[in-house]
C-alpha cells in the first residue's frame, strides 16, 4: 500500500469515527458507518479477522452420521 493510500484510508478512518462519535451509526440509515468503518480497519491491518472456532468432536459425529445416512440411502 502506498503512502497516499494509507494517509486516504486514515483520513477516512477519522471522518468515520467523528460520525460515530456523534451517533449517526444508530440511526435508521446509518449501519453503514459501522460496516465501512471495520472495513477501514481490515484494510489498514489494525483489525484482525476472529478466529473461528472448530469443533472436531462435532465434525466427526457429522461426518459418521452422513456416512451412515449414505449407507442407509440410495441416490435415484
Amino acid at each position: 500500500m502506498s503512502p497516499e493510500e494509507e494517509k486516504e484510508l486514515h483520513q477516512r478512518l477519522i471522518q468515520l469515527g467523528d460520525m460515530m462519535g456523534d451517533g449517526l451509526h444508530y440511526e435508521r440509515d446509518g449501519q453503514w458507518i459501522s460496516r465501512e468503518y471495520k472495513a477501514t480497519l481490515r484494510a489498514l491491518g489494525l483489525l484482525k479477522a476472529p478466529k473461528r472456532k472448530h469443533n472436531p468432536t462435532k465434525t466427526l459425529a457429522v461426518d459418521e452420521r452422513m456416512a451412515q445416512r449414505v449407507k442407509d440411502v440410495a441416490c435415484t
